[in-house]
């Protein structure tokens, strides 16, 4: 029983620790540098090189259009690329997911980084009620 006891909580623990956040099984999983959610970061602080990401919850069929209103002074940072992430392993339609703005750090400096989701497209007052904006104060060293 004992021996059973230890195997089990042996299995938890490489389970949770195989598993994450969640994040870490994505098939993108390592290509986004460090990754910081845009409606919990109002600063990010990075180190010159250093490739990062700004992160949203993403889901296009019920009207999610993001996008980089504002990219970085680009001696300070570069926008890289934009990648989204299913939630489903499946890639499941309509299901939702996360939209990756991965950015690379270059020389020290101070910048800004805007994201704007564009509900539905702005077509009504609702939908521009629903929209979102993220400022983020980009700090390099």
């Amino acid at each position: 029983m004992r021996l059973l006891l230890v195997t089990c909580i042996s299995l938890i623990t490489l389970l949770a620790t195989a598993c994450g956040d969640g994040d870490a099984a994505s098939p993108a999983s390592g290509t986004h540098g460090k990754e910081f959610p845009a409606a919990t970061t109002p600063h990010i602080a990075i180190g010159h090189g250093e490739r990062f990401s700004v992160v949203v919850p993403d889901n296009a069929s019920v009207g999610d259009m993001w996008q980089l209103k504002t990219p970085p002074d680009t001696k300070i940072a570069t926008a890289d690329t934009e990648d989204h992430v299913a939630d489903s392993p499946t890639g499941t339609v309509g299901g939702g997911g996360k939209r990756y703005f991965v950015f690379t750090a270059h020389q020290p400096g101070e910048s800004a980084i805007e994201l704007y989701d564009c509900f539905r497209g702005c077509q009504s007052a609702d939908d521009k009620a629903r929209s979102k904006t993220y400022e983020i104060h980009l700090s390099v060293t």
